[in-house]
């Protein structure tokens, strides 16, 4: 857990190289801690590293199968690579455990135009844009729109 934190701590200072290395550190003691997992993935795809960074989100989602912060993480590294049906599955997935994130449908949305499947997408921005906690869900901060996943990071 402390590997965790270090790692962490030093993503949010700026010091990519230092929460690698911690969190790798973190996953050689404990190579089931889907936050290790999550938070590598994380830190994979804001360096340019998006297949690696899959790689871990899925990883952390089959020791977590039931955590949605991970599963849109993982949908967002997707969207990230423009692996859109990809997008489409986790994003699924993470909405039948947490029905309740606007952020998801409108990604949801974004996707399946991506793919097409326009007779989808109304339904699925009417349901962002009616979920009742639409406006405390959308992230406004500063390097939210570059960084897919925002607020849901897993960090602990």
């Amino acid at each position: 857990e402390a590997h965790l934190a270090l790692g962490v701590l030093r993503m949010r200072r700026g010091d990519p190289a230092g929460a690698e290395k911690a969190l790798r550190q973190g996953l050689v003691l404990d190579s089931t801690s889907h936050e290790i997992l999550a938070n590598l993935g994380a830190l994979m795809m804001t360096t340019g590293r998006g297949v690696e960074g899959v790689q871990f989100l899925q990883r952390a989602c089959k020791v977590a199968p039931d955590d949605a912060d991970v599963r849109f993480n993982l949908a967002m590294a997707h969207r990230a690579l423009k692996e859109w049906s990809a997008v489409c599955i986790e994003l699924e997935s993470m909405m039948k455990i947490d029905a309740d994130r606007p952020r998801a449908r409108f990604e949801y949305g974004v996707a399946v135009a991506e793919l097409g499947r326009f007779t989808e997408v109304f339904m699925a921005y009417r349901a962002a844009a009616t979920t009742s906690d639409w406006l405390d869900q959308s992230d406004t901060s500063p390097g939210s729109c570059g960084t897919p996943w925002g607020s849901h990071r897993i960090a602990a």
